[in-house]
C-alpha cells in the first residue's frame, strides 16, 4: 500500500494527508482491510460521484490523466517490463544474500523503488475510476438515446488486446491440437498429475511447443498472485493442463476468439444506435464519446498493468524462495518456503529463525485460510433468491460449481455456473467454460471481471455469503443484468443451459 500511495502523491494525485491515510491498514486474521480514512479520501469519493471541497484542481489532473490512460498504460507496462527483464540478466542463484534481500525491499539498485513510483499509475486509476465510468456511460445510453442500462456493457467489451482473453485463446488453442492425438485427448482425462506423462507421449511435439509457449508468456500468474507465497503456472502448470481438458468438453462456438469477435459485433452495432440517436446532439454525442473512450480504456488498463506487475511479483518470489532454499541448507529453516512466514527484518538478522515461530504462524495462516472472511449471517438457511451487484449482463442457468482453489481433476463442467469467493485473475482462463458467474467478494471492476464482459458470460459480484449459502451441483438462474442468483427448485436438468 505505501508504494501505491507514494506513485499517487509523486503524479499529484493523492496529498499528504492521503499517503497517511491509505497507510491506515490493518491485518485481521490474515486479511488487510483498508481503513475508513483511506476509503474517504478524496480520489476515492471522487470515483463516487461525491462533491469535493477545493476539488477543481484535482478534478482537471484526474481528467488529464484519464484523457492519456492509452498512453499512461503503455508507459507503465513498458516500465514494468524493462525492470523485470532487468532482473533476469542472471540467475538470483548467483545473487548475494544483501542483494536478494534489497530486491525484497524493491532496492536491488539505486534508484529502482523511485522508478517504480514514476512510473504512471494507470492500471489503479483504471480500477478506482471504471465503476464511476461505467454507470456514467449506462446512465448516457439510457437517458439520452433511450437503450437499455446493459448496453454500456456491450459498449465496453469486444475491444481486443486483453490479455486474459490472449491466455483464454491460447489454452483453446491447445485444446484443438489435443483433439488431434486420441492418446493425447486420453490423458488429459485422467486424473492429476499428468505432465510427466505427457512428457512422454510420442507424437505431441506441437502441444509441448505450444504449451512451453503459453508458460513463456503466461507463466508468471498463478492464483493469488500477489502473495508471495502461492506458486506460479510455470511451476505447476498441471492447473493449466485442468483448463485445457475443460475446453475438450466445450462445442467450437465456445471459442473464446468466436466469443471475443462476436462481442465486437454486438459492440459496433450498439455504438451505431446510440450515434444515431444522438446525431443532432453534439454537445451529448461529445460527452458520450468522452466517456466510452475513457471507460473502453479503463476496462483494458487495469487486467494489463496487473498482469505485467504480476511478473514482477515472480521475480520477488523467486527472490524469497533463493534465501529460503540457503537458510534451509544451513538448517535455519526446515524447507524453503518457510521463508513466507518471516518478516524482512527477520531475514536481515545475524541469527538464524526461530523454527518454532515460523511453525506457529505457519499453523495460524492455516487457521486463518481455513476460517474465510467474516460474512453476513442469514436467517434462511435456504434462500430463494440471492443479490450482488450486475457485472456483465446476460442470464443463463446451471449447475453450481464452487471453486475455493485451483480446479484438480478434469476442471469445470461445461455451462456450470462458477461460484468463486474472489475473481482471482489465475482462475480467468476458466470464465470461458462457464454458463455464468457468480463472485462472493468484490466489485464489478475487478480486472480478472473484465474478461467476463468480453466473452459475453453472465455476472453478478458481491454475492454475501455465495459460497456457502450455494449448494454444489444444485440448479441456479444467474441474472447478470439485474444482479440476482436464484435458485430453480424442481430444476434439475443439464449441466448448463443458456437461458
Amino acid at each position: 500500500m505505501p508504494l501505491v500511495a507514494e506513485s499517487l502523491a509523486f503524479h499529484g494525485l493523492l496529498s499528504r494527508a492521503g499517503v497517511l491515510a491509505a497507510n491506515d491498514c490493518r491485518i485481521v486474521q490474515g486479511r488487510l482491510y483498508m481503513g475508513s480514512a483511506a476509503q474517504a479520501h478524496p480520489l476515492l469519493r471522487l470515483m463516487d460521484g461525491a462533491r469535493l471541497g477545493g476539488g477543481p484542481l484535482l478534478r482537471a489532473r484526474l481528467l488529464d490523466r484519464l484523457l492519456g490512460l492509452e498512453s499512461a498504460e503503455r508507459d507503465s507496462c513498458t516500465v514494468l517490463q524493462r525492470l523485470t527483464h532487468e532482473l533476469d540478466r542472471e540467475p538470483l542463484s548467483e545473487w548475494g544474500d544483501d542483494d536478494l534481500r534489497a530486491l525484497l525491499r524493491l532496492q536491488p539498485r539505486s534508484g529502482f523503488r523511485e522508478e517504480l513510483i514514476a512510473a504512471p499509475p494507470a492500471g489503479l486509476l483504471a480500477q478506482l475510476c471504471a465503476p464511476a465510468l461505467f454507470t456514467r456511460l449506462a446512465g448516457m445510453v439510457s437517458r439520452w438515446a433511450g437503450e437499455p442500462a446493459e448496453t454500456a456493457g456491450a459498449l465496453t467489451s469486444g475491444m481486443h488486446g486483453m490479455v486474459d482473453v490472449e491466455c483464454a485463446s491460447a489454452l483453446w488453442d491447445l485444446a484443438d491440437e489435443a483433439r488431434r492425438i486420441p492418446k493425447l485427448m486420453q490423458l488429459l482425462s485422467e486424473p492429476p498429475p499428468r505432465m510427466a506423462r505427457l512428457e512422454r507421449l510420442s507424437k505431441a511435439h506441437a502441444f509441448h511447443s505450444g504449451l512451453k509457449a503459453v508458460l513463456n508468456r503466461f507463466g508468471h500468474r498463478g492464483q493469488g498472485e500477489s502473495e508471495l507465497m502461492r506458486p506460479r503456472w510455470r511451476e505447476h502448470p498441471e492447473a493449466l493442463l485442468c483448463v485445457i481438458a475443460s475446453y475438450l468438453q466445450l462445442p467450437p462456438e465456445s471459442s473464446p476468439h468466436v466469443a471475443e469477435w462476436r462481442q465486437h459485433w454486438e459492440r459496433e452495432a450498439a455504438l451505431a444506435r446510440v450515434r444515431r440517436t444522438l446525431r443532432l446532439r453534439p454537445l451529448r454525442r461529445l460527452a458520450f464519446e468522452q466517456t466510452l473512450r475513457i471507460a473502453q480504456r479503463s476496462i483494458l488498463a487495469a487486467p494489463n498493468v496487473q498482469f505485467e506487475a504480476a511478473g514482477l511479483y515472480a521475480r520477488l518470489r523467486g527472490a524469497a524462495l533463493e534465501l529460503g532454499a540457503r537458510l534451509a541448507r544451513s538448517g535455519g529453516l526446515e524447507r524453503s518456503e518457510d521463508v513466507f512466514f518471516l518478516s524482512l527484518d527477520e531475514l536481515e538478522q545475524d541469527a538464524a529463525p526461530p523454527r518454532e515461530r515460523v511453525a506457529e504462524r505457519r499453523a495460524q495462516h492455516a487457521r486463518d485460510t481455513e476460517a474465510g472472511p467474516a460474512q453476513a449471517a442469514d436467517a434462511d438457511p435456504q434462500p430463494l433468491e440471492l443479490r450482488g451487484i450486475p457485472a456483465s449482463p446476460g442470464l443463463a442457468r446451471g449447475r453450481v460449481f464452487i471453486l475455493r482453489d485451483s480446479p484438480a481433476g478434469g476442471g469445470l463442467p461445461p455451462g456450470a455456473v462458477l461460484v468463486v469467493p474472489h475473481a482471482d485473475p489465475a482462475w480467468t482462463p476458466l470464465f470461458a467454460v462457464a454458463a455464468a458467474l457468480v463472485v462472493e467478494n468484490g466489485g464489478p471492476a475487478s480486472p480478472a471481471l473484465m474478461i467476463t464482459r468480453e466473452l459475453g458470460i453472465p455476472t453478478v459480484v458481491d454475492v454475501v455469503g455465495a459460497t456457502g449459502r450455494l449448494h454444489p451441483a444444485e440448479t441456479v438462474e444467474v441474472d447478470g443484468s439485474t444482479g440476482t442468483v436464484s435458485r430453480l427448485e424442481g430444476l434439475g436438468a443439464g449441466s448448463g443451459e443458456a437461458a
